[in-house]
């Protein structure tokens, strides 16, 4: 029986095309393109700033991010444009089905966020959310300077709930996310939004599902 369910915020939680909306203030029709190219680069960032010793915390890495996306699509108006856009973090939607799974699985297992995001950035962003009287914990790995996939990560999360890794669900919708929780042998539950393959090379997750509904069903299985 799971103890605890560790959930990703971004992308799986929360929505992060919603920054869009603002983006089309100022690129018009290629709001999507920018979207989509600040959270690759904070991604990038990222993982390359851990990789080359030289960590930052996410919220960091998201300025740079934006900083660069500014630079590529024109945008202009300086520092109070930029933490304008940056602000849209912190106001992430959730996706439709988010407050309702979580509300449901209540009771039955904990709920943890685990996350990369930084906690400048998750606490603003759970606290002003629907979702913030559906979580019972939310952690940041920037408490251990790490990034997920990497090893430490999962671990951190388990030693803070105190926690067996046979005794927690990951649900992430990143591919890169299921692969380091399995590798830290925790089941997992894909979050596969778009229906496409899960990766080459990796072995499948444990459960896929194209919705957090999916969880609901799985704890009730318990």
């Amino acid at each position: 029986m799971y103890k605890a369910v560790f959930l990703d915020a971004y992308g799986t939680l929360f929505d992060v095309r919603s920054p869009e909306k603002a983006l089309r203030r100022f690129v018009g029709e290629q709001a999507a393109e920018a979207g989509q190219l600040w959270r690759r680069k904070q991604l990038d960032y990222a993982f390359t700033k851990e990789m080359t010793g030289q960590w930052e915390p996410l919220s960091t890495c998201t300025r740079r991010a934006l900083d660069y996306v500014m630079n590529v699509y024109g945008i202009g108006g300086g520092a109070d444009v930029r933490e304008t856009l940056f602000e849209e973090y912190m106001k992430l939607e959730p996706f439709d089905e988010s407050k309702e799974v979580l509300e449901a699985c209540g009771g039955k297992a904990a709920r943890v966020i685990l996350s990369n995001g930084s906690y400048d950035m998750l606490r603003p962003l759970t606290d002003r959310s629907i979702l913030a009287a559906c979580l019972d914990r939310v952690l940041s790995v920037e408490e251990i300077r790490r990034f997920k996939p990497a090893p430490e990560t999962y671990q951190f999360g388990l030693d803070t709930m105190q926690l067996e890794p046979e005794e927690v669900l990951f649900v992430s919708s990143n591919t890169w996310d299921i692969t380091g929780a399995a590798a830290a042998g925790l089941d997992t539950l894909w979050i596969n939004r778009s229906q496409v393959p899960f990766e080459q090379g990796f072995p499948a997750p444990a459960y896929e599902a194209a919705s957090l509904h999916r969880l609901e069903q799985l704890l009730r299985r318990e």
